[in-house]
C-alpha cells in the first residue's frame, strides 16, 4: 500500500474538485485537515481524515460505499432493488431496470447509489445508464452501470484503509 499526504494547495485543489461535485459533502470535506491518496494495485482512494472516501473515475470522483454508508446517506441520488437483485448485483452485475422498486431523482449519466431492499446498506454506487424517470416508465433494460459493489477490490481497500485508521 502506497500512502501520499497531500500538500495544502493539492488539498485544496482536490477539495474544492470535490465540493463542487458533491456539494452535500462541503461538511466533510470542508472541515477535513487531511488529505491522503492511497494507491494499492491499480486502485486509488482519496482519504479525508481516516475515511476512504472517493475514487477516481473517468474524469471525476465517485464516492466510495463506505463513505455513503457512514457519513452521508444522502450524498447521491439513490435506487432501491429488490431482493433477488441483490445477489447479482454484489457479483458485479449491472443494474436492470426490472429489478429496481424504488427510485429518487436523477439525469442520464449521474453519480447514483443502489441500496438493498431495507435500505439499511448501499451496495453499489454507478452511473446511471438512463434518467429516473425513462426507468419506472419502460421496466426494462439495464439502467445503472456498477462501477463500485459491496466485496470488490475497491471495497476490500476501503475497509482495510479504515481499519488501519481506527485501529
Amino acid at each position: 500500500m502506497n500512502i501520499l499526504k497531500l500538500r495544502k494547495r493539492e488539498a485544496n485543489q482536490l477539495k474544492n474538485t470535490l465540493v463542487v461535485k458533491y456539494p452535500k459533502a462541503s461538511d466533510l470535506v470542508g472541515g477535513c485537515d487531511e488529505v491522503v491518496i492511497v494507491r494499492e494495485e491499480d486502485l486509488e482512494v482519496v482519504v479525508l481524515d481516516s475515511i476512504p472516501a472517493f475514487k477516481p473515475y473517468e474524469d471525476t470522483y465517485i464516492p466510495t460505499l463506505l463513505l455513503i454508508k457512514l457519513r452521508h446517506r444522502n450524498l447521491i441520488p439513490k435506487a432501491v432493488v429488490d431482493e433477488g437483485a441483490v445477489k447479482h448485483l454484489i457479483n458485479g452485475a449491472d443494474v436492470m431496470a426490472p429489478g429496481i422498486i424504488e427510485v429518487e431523482e436523477f439525469k442520464e449519466g449521474e453519480i447514483v447509489s443502489v441500496w438493498e431492499p431495507k435500505k439499511e446498506t448501499p451496495i453499489v454506487v454507478g452511473k446511471a445508464l438512463m434518467n429516473s424517470k425513462t426507468i419506472k416508465e419502460v421496466r426494462k433494460g439495464r439502467a445503472i452501470k456498477n462501477i463500485h459493489h459491496v466485496g470488490d477490490k475497491l471495497w476490500n481497500l476501503t475497509i482495510k484503509i479504515y481499519m488501519k485508521q481506527t485501529t
